[in-house]
């Protein structure tokens, strides 16, 4: 579990935590992978509203992603669609996808504030 952070002592509290670290049930891989599947279906993607605003991240050395080629796929998908409010953002410093929990530490978070502050805020005035 070294992989899910740098800082030894969040990597122990997730190892010492009993809510952390379960394997998947039959019927969670299920859903994970029809999930993973309408992401690649256009019949799945054309039905979602096309001005729903949607941030995808990716970790440039994360494997769950295909090092973000996969991610970037899907985004394009998503904007080809017609989907008009797509961002994908690639974060070389988080290198895996558990990451995110500490990424106001690496710099990570910047990106995703402005993401949220702009859909929430509307347009300035």
């Amino acid at each position: 579990m070294d992989w899910l952070s740098r800082d030894k002592k969040e990597v122990q509290k997730y190892l010492d935590d009993p809510r952390c670290g379960f394997v998947f049930t039959v019927n969670g891989f299920e859903t994970l992978f029809e999930l993973i599947g309408r992401l690649h279906d256009p019949e799945s993607i054309n039905k979602i509203p096309k001005e729903l605003p949607v941030l995808f991240v990716a970790g440039q050395e994360d494997p769950v992603g295909s090092y973000g080629k996969a991610v970037l796929g899907v985004a394009e998908s998503f904007q080809n669609s017609g989907m008009t409010q797509v961002e994908c953002n690639y974060i070389p410093v988080c290198a895996t996808s558990w990451s995110m929990k500490w990424a106001g530490r690496s710099g990570c978070r910047p990106f995703k504030m402005n993401f949220n502050t702009a859909r929430v805020a509307g347009p300035s005035f």
